[in-house]
This record gives C-alpha cells, sequence and structure tokens, in this order.
C-alpha cells in the first residue's frame, strides 16, 4: 500500500554478541498500531543507539492518520509491569519523540468527538512513558445534557503524569429558539480534566442557568415546565 521502513547503521560486536547499535530508522505513510482502542498511521525519523538493554530513541514523528479512544487510557492505563517491562528491550528504553498531529487525528470518547492539532514531547523513563504539551482542536462535537455542541476551541494539555488525564478547556456552543421565538445561543466550557470535567453554562440573552438546563433538557424555560407539571396534576 505504499508503506515503507527503512533502517540503516550499525551494530558494535563482541564476538556474536550485539553491544552497541547505532541505526536511523524512516518510515513513510505506515500503520504502526491497529488496536481496538488506538489506531494510527505514522510518518517517522528515528535515531537509535546504545546498548540493546538501554537503547536510547531521539527524532520525530507525525501523525498521518489516527483514531484515539481517549477515555480507555484515562480509565484502563498500560501497566508498567504488563508492558514496559515485559522485555529487557522495552524496560531499559529511554528517549524522547516529538509527535506532532496536523490532520486526521481524531481522539474519541462517550461524549466527544475532535479532530486535534498540535505537538507534544512523548518521553520514555524508567517508570513509563509521558506526554507533555498542547493539542488543540480543528473542529468537533461535545455532548452535554444530551445535546450536540459545536466546539469553537478546545485544548488537551498534557503535564507529564504517568497517568495520561491531561487538562481540559473546551468551549462549545449550541444554538436553539426559546418560546418567545427569538434565537439563544448557549455556551459550554468544559474545564477540569478528562477524567473529572466540569462544565458552566452561558447563554445570549442573558439567562438563568435552570432555564438554560431546562431549555437543553426539555426546550422550555423551568418556570413553564413547573406549570405544565403543577396543571397536569390538578
Amino acid at each position: 500500500g505504499g508503506d515503507r521502513l527503512l533502517a540503516s547503521g550499525s551494530a558494535v560486536l563482541e564476538g556474536y554478541v550485539v553491544r552497541g547499535l547505532n541505526f536511523q530508522l524512516k518510515a513513510r505513510d505506515l500503520p504502526t498500531v491497529n488496536l481496538p482502542d488506538i489506531r494510527a498511521t505514522v510518518n517517522a525519523d528515528l535515531n537509535v543507539s546504545g546498548p540493546p538493554d538501554a537503547l536510547l530513541v531521539e527524532g520525530q514523528a507525525t501523525l498521518i492518520r489516527a483514531e484515539v479512544q481517549l477515555l480507555s487510557f484515562v480509565e484502563a492505563p498500560i501497566e508498567a509491569e504488563s508492558f514496559w517491562e515485559s522485555s529487557t528491550y522495552l524496560k531499559g528504553l529511554r528517549g524522547r519523540v516529538r509527535l506532532s498531529a496536523e490532520r486526521n487525528v481524531w481522539a474519541r470518547g462517550p461524549t466527544f468527538d475532535i479532530e486535534m492539532e498540535g505537538d507534544v514531547d512523548l518521553v520514555k523513563d524508567a517508570e513509563g512513558i509521558r506526554i507533555y504539551g498542547p493539542l488543540n482542536s480543528r473542529r468537533g462535537i461535545y455532548e452535554f445534557a444530551k445535546t450536540d455542541f459545536r466546539i469553537e476551541r478546545g485544548e488537551l494539555q498534557f503535564l507529564g503524569a504517568l497517568d495520561i488525564n491531561p487538562n481540559l478547556y473546551i468551549l462549545g456552543t449550541h444554538r436553539l429558539r426559546l418560546i418567545t421565538g427569538e434565537s439563544a445561543v448557549i455556551t459550554a466550557v468544559i474545564g477540569g480534566t478528562l477524567a473529572a470535567p466540569l462544565v458552566t453554562l452561558e447563554s445570549d440573552p442573558d439567562l438563568p442557568e435552570v432555564d438554560i438546563f431546562s431549555y437543553l433538557i426539555i426546550g422550555m424555560p423551568a418556570q413553564d415546565m413547573t406549570s405544565l407539571l403543577g396543571g397536569s396534576q390538578s
């Protein structure tokens, strides 16, 4: 399918034992992961050097296409003992790779579907993988109160924690019609972290928050809902 992985370099031998490596990897349109929670195709230029049990990886990679079920990594992160200690090579691996996303890179979850762009650093140390840096939204949808908000601005900020739970900032809008006949724009601002988002609501024209919730859920202000329920009960 046009995908390529090229490797070139040298090895230091002591008898028949490899004591050191120094080689370059170049990937072009290479499918690297195809799992239920993550699929990714990359271009990459990496340098790998050092003894086999303490390899150092440096370079950069670009996501050409990717889909990540992000909450899966927050709720069930890969444990160091089950993955990074599964082989001598992975346990001793160190390095830093700049990972870039330009388009066709999607972060997905039960309540969001966001195309991301930006650069983050993937750092592997003795404890596992850490991610540093921001990813910004290109477009997407965030669902709140069974309502789709179009994302106007968004950012996932990775701070290098071992648990992949980035700080979250999303500003989304939803347009609806009030019972007066005029149009209103509801703005949802989502902060906090991916695992524990905090949502605040605003509107133009200005409405009480209880009315905003009521419009989103049943399409009318809270007072009218109370009157309707009171009338039906009588």
